[in-house]
């Protein structure tokens, strides 16, 4: 069965699951979110968890992508602003 097939809940709840992922598992979430967004093309909230799995793997760069194209579809995020500020001082 297909990621697409599977996915039959939220986007929303996909990224939940993601965060909820154990530690040991960022990889895997990355995956999943990484498929999920491409079905749900570049949701904030998939974005958004995408781009706190890259900074658990302390792929810094790839995190502030998915924060940066988060922002793009919706500016008024203050939290992510903030993430997305600290990552540009680093």
């Amino acid at each position: 069965m297909t990621l697409q097939k599977k996915l039959a809940i939220p986007a929303a709840a996909l990224a939940l699951l993601a965060w909820l992922a154990p530690p040991s598992r960022p990889q895997a979430a990355v995956n999943d979110l990484l498929a999920a967004n491409q079905i749900y093309n570049s949701d904030t909230v998939l974005l958004n968890a995408l781009g706190t799995c890259f900074l658990k793997l302390g792929q810094k760069d790839q995190a502030l992508n998915a924060f940066q194209a988060s922002l793009k579809l919706n500016d008024k995020q203050e939290d992510i602003q903030k993430i997305v500020a600290g990552l540009v001082k680093k």
